[in-house]
């Protein structure tokens, strides 16, 4: 999936996280990395006088990344026996959220990989901020790691356990571009040993309430048949073509809850049985689709994913339908009016 992979750095340990993963995927794919450092004067606080306080650390930023392109040390027998990764830097001068995207669009990427915060502890609000605008304004996947949380830098540690990925459906066409991304990168990261898509439909709480338990159990058992027909293309390579899903194991649940972002993070960290479809061992990550809206319309449709963003400890991968870029505009001027 990801064959040119950026990857925005700060300085800070926790945003180097991302980089074993960006290399793991770059050499399954034989693809290259981008190291991106962003210096924001503004952003920083430096006054427009303090230039040549800017211009240091825009010396500084080029020394680090640098070094991180440098030969590992004698000793680190386990990063000399990997092959080179073909790898370029580059440094940036503004607004981090708008460079990152910048960034993206002029190295061609395909993929960006990050860390959701950076720094110290008393800018996580910043940062955390420029994670959700990449987020929602990349035209690219973004796979985004939280620093408390695990980093799936290959397969699954036990043997016997696949490496697992849930995908939430909902039924729309943009939750299903998900898909294809979350297969591609369980085939990067797992090629030769067991890995499993997910898929889980939430049926939100007000089904619940409905006095008609019939009705109430034929809207579980459509979901999950149509989680069932999805699973089935899975395998049949009818989602995506070029993907070859034999070695995958496909599996679905379906849960009802009045929190369709809580019951998300809640299946993927901890697993889930409930009444319902199907049952959930707790995953490795989690893959789902923002429909990129702003505003009010945001809170509609795609606040379950910031949600879900900001309320993980998993790796997230989120994918933006291509649809939206062709509506940004006609949303922008209907907000304005």
């Amino acid at each position: 999936m990801f064959k040119r992979i950026l990857v925005p750095l700060d300085g800070s340990p926790r945003a180097e996280r991302a980089l074993p993963l960006a290399k793991r995927i770059a050499r399954a794919t034989r693809g290259s990395i981008v190291l991106v450092y962003v210096v924001d004067p503004v952003s920083d606080l430096w006054a427009v006088e303090q230039a040549p306080l800017v211009e240091m650390r825009l010396r500084e930023a080029e020394m680090y990344l640098n070094s991180l392109l440098s030969p590992a040390p004698t000793g680190e027998e386990a990063e000399i026996t990997e092959p080179p990764i073909p790898a370029e830097t580059l440094l940036l001068r503004g607004s981090a959220a708008a460079s990152i995207l910048n960034a993206a669009s002029e190295t061609q990427a395909d993929g960006i990989v990050m860390c959701s915060h950076g720094q110290n502890a008393a800018s996580h609000w910043r940062i955390g901020g420029v994670a959700a605008k990449v987020v929602r304004h990349a035209k690219v996947p973004v796979l985004m790691l939280k620093e408390e949380g695990g980093v799936p830098a290959g397969p699954h540690p036990d043997a016997t356990e696949p490496l697992r990925v849930l995908v939430p459906l909902d039924g729309s066409a943009p939750a299903r571009t998900a898909l294809t991304s979350a297969a591609s990168l369980l085939a990067d990261l797992a090629p030769q040993t067991p890995a499993q898509l997910h898929l889980l439909h939430v049926i939100p709480a007000n089904v619940q309430l409905l006095e008609n338990e019939g009705r109430r159990r034929e809207l579980v058992q459509k979901a999950g048949e149509y989680l069932q027909s999805m699973a089935k293309k899975l395998k049949e390579s009818l989602v995506e073509p070029s993907l070859s899903p034999k070695n995958f194991m496909v599996t679905w649940s379906v849960i009802l809850d009045n929190d369709v972002a809580n019951a998300i993070v809640r299946v993927a960290e901890q697993g889930d049985t409930q009444d319902g479809l199907g049952s959930m061992p707790r995953c490795d990550g989690i893959a789902m689709a923002t429909h990129g809206l702003s505003g009010i319309r945001r809170w509609a449709m795609g606040s379950v994913t910031e949600r879900v963003l900001h309320g993980t400890r998993l790796p997230l991968l989120i994918t933006r339908p291509a649809w939206v870029e062709e509506h940004a505009e006609e949303e922008e001027t209907e907000e304005e009016t």
